[in-house]
Parts: C-alpha cells; structure tokens; sequence
C-alpha cells in the first residue's frame, strides 16, 4: 500500500506531468526523483520526461496524492509541450541557497526565493557575485532553513557565523 502524502497540488488546466512533479516535489522539500519514487514511477535519471503510466502506476498516484485519475491522466495529455528538463532544473529551488553578504548586513530578515535558484548568481543591488557557504565554517546553507533570519549560519554545526 501507498503511503498518502501530507498535501494534495491541483494541477492546472493543461500542466505537462513534469512541472507539476518538479512544483508538488519542490513544495515536499524533495528532490523529483525522490517524489517520482514514492509514486512508483521508474528512474527518471538520464531521460527526464515520463510516458503515460501503466493502470497499477495510475492508482499508485492516485492513492498517494490525493487525485481522481481523471486527474492524473490529464497531466499525461498536455495541451502545451513539455519544457526540457534541464530548463525546469534551472527554475526550481534548489537544496543550498546563495546569498548576499550586504543584504543580510542591511536587513538581516531578507531572504529573497530568488536566491535558492540556480539561475540567480548575482546581487544587482551590491554589484556582487552571491556567496555559497559561510565565511565562518565553509558550509552551504540549507535552502530549506536558510540563513537564520539574523543572518547568521544555521548549518549543521550552528556556528552562528555572521552571513
């Protein structure tokens, strides 16, 4: 039997499968594959996109997220193409987030969603690359926790370095 996740995501009219599993799965904290994993879809690794599911994948979906399959099927049938993967990556949070040393110095509470993307490298306001790990202990920030909101490390010693 399949365990039953915490919180069903509608998907919109006409959403390809795989941006609504890169959004269910970002919401999760998860990586899509692990999601992909929990509802008993093959490895996705390599090849990104996933056909139509068989009869016994659909009601494994269907049980663990809350759907109706008419549902489920509909993210199988687009109405638009579905994005490369390596696109979808680009845009989706990712586990570490960079960050701006004279942002968190300014306003030690502000910490951007834009940061946690891969696309986002660079502070326009201070003219400077984005930092990604603390000066204190060399360690990435969990995107998740983020700099604490003084703008201090929160990693997995709590070193409480200044950001």
């Amino acid at each position: 039997m399949t365990a039953r996740l915490p919180f069903t995501l509608t998907p919109l009219d006409g959403e390809p499968f795989e941006v609504w599993l890169h959004a269910y799965a970002a919401r999760l904290a998860m990586a899509p594959d692990q999601l992909a994993d929990v509802l008993g879809l093959p490895s996705r690794r390599g090849h990104g996109t996933i056909t139509r599911p068989s009869a016994a994948q659909l009601a494994v979906i269907c049980a663990a997220t809350g759907l109706d399959p008419s549902a489920v099927t509909a993210l199988f049938t687009p109405c638009e193409p579905v994005p490369p993967p390596r696109l979808l990556q680009a845009w989706m949070p990712q586990r570490t987030t960079r960050f701006c040393p004279g942002c968190l110095a300014e306003d030690p509470g502000q910490m951007p969603a834009a940061w946690s993307l891969p696309v986002t490298f660079f502070c326009l306001r201070h003219g400077q690359l984005l930092a990604s790990c603390c000066p204190q202990c060399g360690r990435q920030p969990a995107s998740l926790a983020g700099p604490s909101r003084a703008g201090r490390c929160i990693g997995r010693d709590g070193c409480g370095g200044v950001l």
